[in-house]
């Protein structure tokens, strides 16, 4: 996965996050859901190193709780990277 392709993932996922509705709230969590499965084109915890570069970039951090919900080991693994960025 490349930067761009990243960035517009996590950017998707933010803007869902951050709006108010139900149903918006819903459309979050089957992103996320999406992006965390292995057999999805979109899978992001692939490429770790990557999403904590544009997490950090962009002061996304907050997904790294809910990414957790589906992955724990990811979500422990990209905490690391996140620390190693600062």
């Amino acid at each position: 996965m490349n930067k761009e392709l990243m960035t517009n993932a996590v950017e998707t996922l933010v803007k869902y996050l951050k709006k108010a509705t139900e149903k918006e709230q819903i459309i979050f969590y089957k992103f996320l859901e999406g992006m965390c499965d292995t057999e999805s084109k979109y899978y992001i915890l692939g490429h770790l190193e990557l999403l904590a570069e544009v997490l950090k970039e962009n002061d996304y951090e907050c997904l790294i709780d809910f990414i957790a919900k589906y992955d724990y080991k990811a979500a422990q693994i990209l905490d690391v990277h996140m620390r190693e960025l600062q």
